[in-house]
């Protein structure tokens, strides 16, 4: 035991935690302090949120570079000089590491402080200019990120050696490689949700300003591209204040209520659509159909409305902030229909109506 607390490179200080690492080529005792302990779990953490953030920014960097048009060659452009601009940072970054008294502010001043900034213009100045432009500025913007963040690899992986035992290294970066795993699938999925929410959400707002049931102001379109700008802004903002309280479950729960009562109203508008129009020319009718006095209900549908009716059910009962949180926006949202369309005089309630600047009637 001794001899394996001599051959560690770190030394058993008074109150120390050991570790046991039982492997049969290399059996040893690993001590860790206190603060060691806490560091090793802070930065396992850290894992997670890492791999969300460099699975976004190398997966769909791309996809944000056609969006503005850019060709193959510019495509391939970017791949080439974000590996450049990474490789290129290693030895400047070594030597600041070096130079550097205390690694952790200088990891927090590159890889996490100057590297994340960079963010805001990669996301916001491609706006403010043409296509080519743009373009042009998204492989600039992207590779000085690339640089920056690779600037603190050096110092970080050596503020690894130094927190990490080298008994337990490996078990320790197997998990948080894992991790960093996790975080990246999380984030994609996460990603895709907001897509398919940012997508729903304003198509509908759009059909909704179109048919005067909101004012037509979300119903107007980006001049350049085409798509509800306003409608989009607009519930952005809204969904942002719920972030601000910071609490997962009310998210969580606000998400389930509006969602299961959607799919609920969906389910009842075809079933309601089969029974008042049951003549109406189908290109695609769905399979397994009960009769019932001439009308063909969807039995699909509705083991489907008791589904989400059952599960919009329990977040009713079992969140009471989300609850109250849903019957508030859905109130607000019929109070502004009501008051919309009384200021219309010449549209009753019931009457549909499109937009007058309706680009598509």
């Amino acid at each position: 035991m001794a001899a394996a607390a001599e051959d560690s490179p770190f030394p058993s200080p008074a109150g120390a935690e050991p570790f046991p690492c039982s492997s049969p080529l290399s059996p040893i005792e690993v001590h860790r302090t206190p603060a060691q302990a806490r560091g090793m779990r802070w930065f396992w953490r850290g894992a997670f949120f890492a791999g969300a953030n460099e699975t976004i920014v190398l997966e769909y960097l791309p996809l944000f570079a056609l969006a503005f048009g850019a060709s193959n060659d510019e495509i391939g452009l970017l791949a080439a000089g974000i590996g450049l601009a990474a490789m290129l940072a290693f030895v400047p970054g070594a030597w600041l590491s070096s130079r550097w008294r205390y690694r952790k502010p200088f990891i927090l001043a590159t890889g996490w402080g100057a590297a994340q900034l960079l963010f805001i213009p990669l996301a916001v100045v491609p706006l403010l200019f043409d296509v080519p432009l743009a373009v042009r500025f998204i492989i600039a913007l992207a590779a000085m990120r690339a640089f920056v963040f690779s600037l603190a690899l050096p110092a970080w992986t050596a503020l690894a050696a130094d927190l990490v035992p080298a008994g337990m290294r490996g078990r320790y970066f197997s998990t948080r490689n894992f991790l960093y795993g996790v975080g990246g699938l999380a984030a994609t999925i996460l990603l895709i949700a907001t897509n398919a929410g940012m997508l729903g959400m304003s198509r509908l707002a759009y059909s909704l300003g179109r048919h005067r049931q909101l004012p037509p102001l979300f119903s107007r379109l980006h001049e350049l591209r085409g798509t509800p700008a306003i409608a989009i802004i607009t519930f952005t903002g809204f969904a942002s204040l719920l972030v601000i309280p910071g609490r997962l479950d009310l998210l969580a729960g606000a998400y389930s209520f509006g969602a299961m009562l959607t799919f609920s109203f969906a389910h009842i508008s075809v079933i309601a659509l089969r029974i008042r129009e049951p003549s109406m020319a189908r290109p695609f009718k769905i399979p397994l159909n009960l009769r019932l006095r001439g009308r063909e209900i969807p039995l699909i549908l509705v083991i489907g409305l008791i589904g989400t009716m059952s599960a919009w059910t329990v977040v009713a009962v079992s969140q009471p902030l989300s609850r109250y949180l849903g019957l508030a926006w859905m109130v607000g949202g019929l109070v502004l229909y009501l008051l919309y369309r009384r200021s219309i005089h010449e549209s009753p309630l019931k009457v549909l109506a499109r937009s007058p600047g309706d680009q598509f009637a």
